[in-house]
């Protein structure tokens, strides 16, 4: 089967997607020992409790992505102010090649290389990839707080697979089926699996260091992800934090240059 190229606005939503899991004192989760018989909603419960809930997040991480297409790698800034808006300016060998601004109802990317910007209702995700197109979700992503922490608590089917206990969900009527492995004695997703099997998408996740985040609540400064869809084929990204900070308030400034044409 033939593969589209991924587009310059996909590639930002993918970008996007691959935080899906989130440091000198960052380190590994492992678990060695035997697993105890726990209920799986004891377990969904531990999980939720690592979620991280800042009024304010910023980062800086390296960022990369490889297809059958491209590879290429960028530095980014993040700014998140919690439910209103995401900010990225992407770098490459020190020079802002592109600013995206995502709002709970539209995202704009501006084009530096091309002096041209795109607008888009945050429901493009959904067209495009079939991944829900929602700013409390993608911003749930960037902090790594597990989509657990959203999902309904019913549905779960859990069973031991040392180090880690394998939680998975099947939408009732629907295509969605979602996997999870959490660490058994730090209750953190090290690996996470979602997968549409109608729209032909499959989204893979792992996390492999931690650090302590916003009230002692745990942070994933290094995640990997693969994206293999019909309209992209399998695209692997990376994504290091080298710098985070909760709750300190930015300035977040975004503007669209006057002779920057729009694309559609």
């Amino acid at each position: 089967m033939l593969m589209k190229r991924p587009g310059f606005v996909s590639i930002f939503f993918m970008l996007l997607l691959s935080m899906a899991w989130s440091c000198k004192t960052a380190k590994k989760a492992t678990n060695s020992g035997k697993l105890r018989e726990q209920p799986v909603d004891i377990v969904l419960n531990e999980v939720k409790k690592r979620a991280i809930r800042p009024d304010w997040f910023s980062g800086r991480a390296k960022i990369g992505v490889e297809s059958e297409e491209l590879t290429v790698s960028f530095t980014a800034q993040i700014h998140l102010q919690t439910d209103s808006v995401l900010y990225l300016s992407l770098r490459k060998l020190g020079l802002e090649v592109a600013r995206v601004l995502i709002t709970p109802d539209s995202v704009f990317v501006i084009n530096r290389f091309n002096s041209e910007y795109y607008k888009k209702g945050l429901d493009y995700l959904e067209k495009t990839f079939h991944f829900p197109g929602n700013f409390a979700l993608l911003q749930d992503l960037l902090l790594g707080n597990p989509v657990a922490s959203n999902a309904g608590g019913s549905g779960w089917e859990m069973v031991k697979e040392p180090p880690s206990y394998h939680l998975s969900q099947q939408t009732a009527g629907g295509p969605y089926q979602a996997d999870y492995w959490v660490d058994g004695q730090t209750f953190q997703v090290v690996r996470w699996q979602w997968e549409d099997v109608l729209n032909g998408l499959r989204l893979e996740l792992e996390q492999e260091q931690f650090g302590l985040g916003t009230d002692a609540q745990n942070f994933s400064y290094i995640r990997k992800a693969l994206l293999d869809s019909r309209e992209t084929g399998p695209v692997r990204l990376s994504l290091e934090f080298t710098k985070v900070e909760f709750d300190t308030p930015k300035e977040i400034q975004f503007v669209i240059p006057d002779n920057y044409q729009r694309v559609e």
